[in-house]
């Protein structure tokens, strides 16, 4: 008999649908008798013998549980089989279609994300002075920049005991980046937003962090030209 479902928001013609319980009212509920879902027909699982001899509690050890589905239930199920029974090869074309354009346009749009990135790259890296504020073994006097990182780290210090290190990275006026790593006193009271003027410093060596040459400094010595507004001010 021919009828019409509706299945993922479409309609189909049904032909070879047959009410599995023809006189009776979709309200009504019926008796079935169906393979325990839970242990899937043994009625016992082995890897728990010693709980209770292993018996499925959904079925009680019987393999089979008793159900009382309403009629309209049975019918809409026996419906879908029969759906998928004349369109299951149409669909799963129709999915694997849907599928391979979804993951078109996730290709697409991951493509343009990295084009927008590396471009944004590009103007950062191109906005960058990599010129060295100092070469390894110069000393270096009166940089003015703003701190960018500042923060407290956790080293091994001498016979195995915890030491904090001050952490620091300042981008001067000039674009040039310097950083500093130690225990000097100068480093701990500068903070995250504050101007400073490094009044000297010894250049230990040259590093780089995303494209950025940054100068490494030691024996720091640096004043707060203008400390950063607190958390909340106006």
């Amino acid at each position: 008999m021919g009828v019409k479902v509706k299945y993922q928001g479409r309609e189909f013609d049904v032909d070879g649908y047959v009410d599995p319980h023809p006189g009776k009212l979709g309200g009504d509920k019926v008796h079935v008798i169906e393979r325990c879902g839970r242990c899937g027909g043994p009625g016992q699982f082995v890897a728990y013998i010693p709980v209770n001899g292993g018996v499925c509690f959904e079925c009680n050890g019987q393999g089979r549980v008793h159900r009382y589905p309403r009629v309209s239930k049975l019918r809409r199920d026996a419906k879908i089989q029969a759906l998928l029974a004349q369109y299951g090869e149409q669909l799963r074309a129709d999915e694997n279609a849907a599928r391979e354009v979804e993951i078109a346009k996730r290709q697409a749009y991951e493509l343009a994300a990295a084009h927008d990135a590396a471009i944004e790259e590009a103007a950062r890296r191109a906005q960058m002075n990599n010129e060295p504020a100092g070469q390894p073994g110069d000393k270096v006097a009166d940089l003015v920049g703003i701190v960018e990182v500042a923060k407290a780290i956790e080293v091994a210090g001498r016979y195995g005991r915890p030491e904090w290190k001050r952490f620091v990275v300042i981008k001067l006026e000039s674009g040039q980046v310097v950083k500093s790593f130690g225990s000097a006193k100068a480093l701990w009271e500068i903070h995250r937003g504050d101007k400073v003027r490094i009044v000297k410093a010894n250049v230990k060596k040259l590093d780089e962090y995303q494209g950025q040459v940054q100068a490494v400094l030691s024996h720091v010595k640096a004043e707060v030209l203008e400390a950063a507004p607190e958390e909340g001010a106006a």
